[in-house]
């Protein structure tokens, strides 16, 4: 997904317009709008990188690397 288009739409991201989606919803809508961008055979791929791992605190694929990165 280029970062424009994810820039383009972040207000349907905002607080307000996804107060009423669960996290789950709100990941699937990432996903088709990376799926617009990386192709339908991509999509599955990417909606498993933001898919819960399966400790109840562990976030996704990638909060290691947000939590974790740089030099303390």
């Amino acid at each position: 997904m280029s970062q424009s288009q994810l820039f383009e739409r972040q207000e349907e991201y905002y607080d307000i317009p996804t107060s009423t989606l669960t996290p789950i919803q709100i990941r699937e809508k990432l996903a088709a709008l990376a799926a617009s961008v990386i192709g339908e055979n991509n999509k599955a791929s990417f909606a498993d990188v933001l898919t819960l791992k399966s400790s109840p605190n562990g976030g996704v694929a990638v909060t290691d690397d947000l939590k974790y990165t740089g030099e303390s």
